[in-house]
């Protein structure tokens, strides 16, 4: 998906709002160009600020907001206000406070009128992202960062290696990230999961989306407590793609613990793991409902009515290697809905509980957007809805009837991306049965 930077959101935003709120900005479109260095730390210099009714004092209470930078200027984000009369009426302003840098020639940044703040619009985002629910699969998973979210929750095996999670097109498939793996000290390195507790007994599908772009590696389920491999396949030289691996292993009778490994046979490799990394219990199993390397501190699913549909994902046309298949060259298939208990008081607030037969079981959920902690930070939610959707909450809380006209453009939006559908109501699948 498409994702968007906080500050491009902010600069839409404003873009709509100035015409609106601010009759000494309107004409401006953001982000704004320094067209010299600043003089000092205190100062931006752009001579399209000279205009010839201009005064003094009209920027005052102005803010200056920094978006981009090209070398040794202002960190992205840092906010300073115009002072009294501190306009030079040529093409300089003063600020307080000071920024850490010097603007630099080049740089870019907003200019904000008085009526509202960079603060008012991270709010207004985060206030959005928050209350609106996307489409989203999850595959629940016994393993803590099942999504490769949080690169801390891979250890090395034997020495170090080099990992990266990538958010790539090409370096993905189904999740929202994936682990990139490249050694030149194999055999027997690479990087494995934080243990998990397992039954004795049981039995647990490994299901992830691998490929080798050089060496071959093998994917364990892995006996923590009795230091043996459960089960293995084998990535090599005909995985250039992504294929679908996918395996059982039984737990034995002593095994209480258990890891996902990925390593290495040859001595260079680089692995590609996309996201989801699925490990289900086929005699069923309770599942938290935040995935254990989510990186928001608590449940996105509190409800089941925003799971709209259970599904299974059927193993593809059969590869060369054992436990190889095509990637996802067969349909999804109806599953049944899975039970959800819910405790408001609970520490962890909510779980849900299914068995996942011979297939990994998925559930087509809405769960809602992250919020942004920086300007930088990214959001896959649309940006024109956010640009709408935004500006008619800041309207409306400024009594400006205007806002109406924002609303329903979001709202055209919203039915056609199918956000906001958190009232949707789930049913038990008919079809399947227990």
């Amino acid at each position: 998906m498409t994702t968007t930077t906080r500050i491009v959101n902010k600069q839409d935003i404003l873009n709509r709002l100035i015409p609106r709120l601010s009759a000494k900005l309107r004409g401006f479109v953001m982000p704004l160009t320094f067209t010299a260095n600043g003089t000092a730390a205190t100062t931006i210099r752009d001579t399209r600020l000279n205009r010839a009714s201009t005064g003094a004092a009209d920027y005052d209470r102005c803010a200056v907001e920094i978006t981009s930078k090209a070398g040794a200027g202002p960190a992205i984000g840092e906010v300073a206000g115009v002072t009294n009369a501190g306009y030079d009426q040529v093409d300089k302003l003063t600020l307080a406070p000071t920024f850490s840098a010097t603007p630099q020639s080049g740089d870019t940044y907003n200019l904000y009128p008085p009526e509202i703040s960079p603060e008012q619009l991270n709010q207004a985002i985060n206030d959005l992202l928050r209350n609106t629910e996307a489409p989203y699969v999850w595959f629940p998973s016994m393993v803590d960062d099942s999504e490769f979210l949080i690169l801390s929750k891979w250890a090395d095996i034997g020495t170090s290696t080099t990992a990266l999670l990538s958010t790539n097109v090409p370096d993905n498939v189904l999740g929202e990230s994936s682990l990139k793996i490249v050694l030149s000290n194999g055999p027997d390195t690479g990087r494995q999961s934080l243990p998990f507790d397992v039954k004795p007994g049981d039995s647990l599908i490994v299901d992830i989306f691998a490929r080798t772009d050089v060496g071959e590696y093998k994917i364990q389920l892995y006996d923590v407590t009795n230091s043996a491999v459960i089960e293995e396949a084998t990535v090599d030289s005909l995985s250039t793609t992504f294929h679908q691996i996918r395996f059982v292993g039984e737990i034995p009778n002593t095994c209480a613990q258990c890891r996902i490994r990925f390593i290495s046979v040859d001595t260079i490799v680089d692995m590609r793991l996309a996201g989801p990394l699925v490990v289900q219990s086929r005699n069923g199993a309770r599942y938290r409902t935040t995935p254990l390397g989510s990186l928001v501190p608590s449940p996105w699913l509190m409800h089941s009515g925003q799971i709209s549909r259970a599904v299974s994902i059927p193993q593809g046309m059969a590869g060369l290697q054992d436990f190889t298949f095509a990637a996802l060259d067969r349909g999804m298939k109806s599953a049944k809905m899975p039970d959800f208990i819910r405790s408001d008081r609970g520490v962890i607030g909510a779980t849900i509980s299914f068995a996942a037969g011979s297939d990994p079981t998925a559930l087509l959920c809405y769960r809602a957007f992250d919020e942004l902690s920086s300007d930088t930070a990214t959001s896959t939610c649309d940006r024109d809805y956010v640009m709408w959707r935004a500006c008619a909450n800041i309207l409306e809380e400024e009594g400006d009837k205007r806002w109406r006209d924002y609303a329903r453009r979001a709202a055209a939006l919203r039915r056609t991306l199918g956000y906001g559908l958190r009232r949707r109501r789930s049913r038990d699948n008919t079809k399947v049965p227990d």
